[in-house]
């Protein structure tokens, strides 16, 4: 008796998990939308983000994104170099169009190096040098045998 009103318990539990799944996909809602820059151009590689989670995507070619929203922030952060970062709620939406200013300050973050002589002791990184001579009587295998069975190379 005692097992078959605990057989009823767990099956009519079952039943309210089993009902109660959907719930968790309505739960997650997904974004589309582009990334352009003031003169309506599409920003390819663009990162987008999920603000306070891992979540995040980047665009394609035409500017264009898709991302699944998790719980907890309804807050997206659009970035890529050259241009300031944009926060953009997506409370109500699903489709977003981020315009990014450029940001002419970014160009301290910037590094050039252009070919020149240096000693080695006024460098950080690491130097080595390579010269010919070790390269003389280095033992290398010959494909033309292999390749060409029968034949004299």
């Amino acid at each position: 008796m005692k097992f078959d009103s605990t057989f009823k318990r767990c099956r009519l539990l079952g039943v309210i998990m089993f009902l109660m799944m959907p719930l968790l996909a309505l739960a997650q809602t997904r974004i589309t939308g582009t990334v352009t820059d003031t003169k309506n151009e599409p920003l390819p590689g663009a990162s987008v983000k999920q603000k306070g989670t891992g979540n995040g995507t980047s665009t394609d070619g035409k500017g264009a994104f898709t991302l699944t929203l998790r719980e907890g922030s309804s807050t997206l952060s659009v970035s890529i170099v050259g241009y300031k970062s944009k926060e953009v709620s997506t409370v109500g939406k699903s489709i977003l169009n981020v315009v990014l200013e450029e940001d002419n300050n970014s160009l301290s973050e910037v590094v050039a190096i252009g070919y020149q002589n240096i000693q080695r002791k006024n460098t950080a990184g690491a130097i080595s040098s390579v010269k010919g001579k070790d390269f003389e009587n280095t033992p290398y295998s010959r494909l033309m045998p292999c390749c060409r069975v029968g034949l004299r190379a």
